[in-house]
């Protein structure tokens, strides 16, 4: 689920690639690295770490009227290869940069029907698209869709090739790709929140299955097919419930943003969690902090009892437990990450909210400290269904055997945390208040994945 931003036809594009990198580092954070266009050619500053971290470190400001940027979530062990599998990937000799947010499915069999024999530096699956690309001749609508026609999987891409900036959004539409200006200058980013942070005003979505190609001048947007408009959709649920910064925008069933934010539909789906699984004798309703906040306000608002109070703290200097890169790193960064307010706790029944529940990772510690703190009682709501299949386009859950949801019930569950009680929201509640249910996929919550992710381009034309 990484990051991905490109500015073209600015004086600060460097300067406004970094800040909206900045903006939805909640997407990565593992490192960072930006690509710019220079009179020279390619350039590039990066590093494991935060963007404040690599940018430290490289003071001297690189200048160029085009630029990428990537903010890294590992969705595959890096090993010894973080550096190399940071992005912008590059070819110096022809100037060609890419980054991309998404994962391919078939890759094994991808690199034998292209007879894609090259030696691979990285252990990226971005680095298989990269190829492809590089090894297309002519413009760069008809190589991009040569050599993505037998691509199948997620992909929001951001490349400068030929000089200019590109933009590509796989025909699912599985992972989010905007477009904005800000001062004639067109500018692509991952989420709205990085686009509202350097000030570009909120044009649209790039479509799915859609090539934006800029020149730096936004009056000469030039729009191509990758493939026809009348392929489904697969949108991510998980965006929303979780990936996404509050203020992002979301996407409509057609895959055009709307005003439906994502805190609105966070709060939506607390409210409608308390309509189905009410805890009537409540005190507080807790947010587990931060993904969760609007969940729990939802559901504050709809409970019959008991009021919204923030009574856990996360201490901000902590990145998101879930995007640690194994098991004892998560553990570690859990056992640093909160905090209660304790005697508001003593003798209070709880409810816990949270926006999900992949690993049971967070949750035994999280109620740990209410019974510490003095709780007299602890209910558990979970404002998403059970997690009960791995992901394998984006999100770092990749074998059945990590999901808490595949190996126990929720009544095992329920036990396992020592509750008084554990809800999930339910399938058909979610699928409801989606939008329309037909263009998202809800995969992890059903197993049941969308043909538009098994599906290449090549089925279509």
């Amino acid at each position: 689920m990484c990051g991905v931003i490109g500015i073209a036809g600015h004086l600060e594009a460097p300067g406004l690639a970094t800040d909206g990198s900045r903006a939805q580092q909640q997407r990565g954070r593992v490192g960072w690295k930006l690509t710019v266009l220079t009179k020279l050619g390619l350039r590039s500053v990066g590093g494991p770490g935060t963007v404040n971290e690599v940018k430290a470190k490289y003071p001297r400001k690189l200048r160029g009227r085009i630029a990428i940027a990537h903010n890294r979530y590992s969705t595959v062990e890096d090993g010894g290869k973080l550096a190399k599998n940071l992005q912008p990937l590059t070819n110096w000799r022809e100037s060609i940069a890419l980054c991309h947010n998404g994962n391919l499915t078939d890759l094994d069999e991808l690199k034998q029907t292209l007879k894609l024999n090259k030696r691979f530096s990285t252990s990226m699956d971005s680095e298989v698209i990269f190829k492809l690309i590089c090894q297309e001749k002519g413009s760069i609508p008809n190589r991009l869709k040569k050599a993505l026609k037998n691509v199948v999987g997620s992909y929001s891409l951001l490349l400068i090739i030929d000089g200019k900036l590109v933009a590509v959004r796989d025909p699912s539409g599985n992972r989010p790709l905007f477009y904005g200006t800000r001062d004639g200058a067109d500018i692509f980013a991952s989420e709205t929140c990085a686009l509202h942070a350097i000030g570009a005003k909120v044009v649209r979505a790039v479509q799915p299955g859609e090539i934006l190609i800029s020149s730096g001048n936004s009056q000469e947007l030039e729009s191509h097919r990758l493939s026809p408009p009348e392929m489904s959709r697969a949108h991510c649920i998980f965006e929303p419930i979780y990936l996404q910064f509050p203020s992002s925008r979301r996407m409509n069933g057609n895959g055009q943003t709307d005003d439906d934010t994502v805190d609105r539909f966070r709060f939506l789906c607390g409210e409608q969690l308390a309509i189905q699984s009410p805890v009537p004798n409540a005190d507080y309703i807790v947010p587990v902090p931060d993904s969760a906040i609007f969940q729990a306000l939802g559901f504050a608002a709809y409970n019959e009892a008991g009021k919204y109070y923030p009574c856990l703290l996360r201490l901000h200097d902590t990145a998101r437990s879930f995007m640690e890169n194994d098991q004892k790193s998560r553990l570690k960064a859990l056992h640093r990450k909160f905090a209660t307010l304790l005697e508001s706790v003593k003798g209070k029944v709880i409810v816990l909210v949270d926006d999900s529940i992949v690993r049971l990772n967070t949750m035994p510690w999280v109620v740990k400290l209410m019974y510490e703190a003095g709780a007299a009682e602890v209910h558990v709501r979970i404002a998403c269904p059970p997690i009960i299949s791995p992901c394998y386009w984006g999100i770092d859950t990749p074998t059945l055997k990590e999901l808490a949801a595949t190996s126990m019930s929720i009544e095992e569950m329920r036990e396992a945390l020592n509750v008084e009680s554990l809800e999930f929201l339910e399938i058909d509640i979610l699928k409801r208040i989606s939008g329309d249910p037909s263009q998202h996929c809800f995969a992890c919550m059903t197993g049941c994945v969308p043909q538009a992710l098994t599906t290449s381009i090549a089925a279509f034309t």
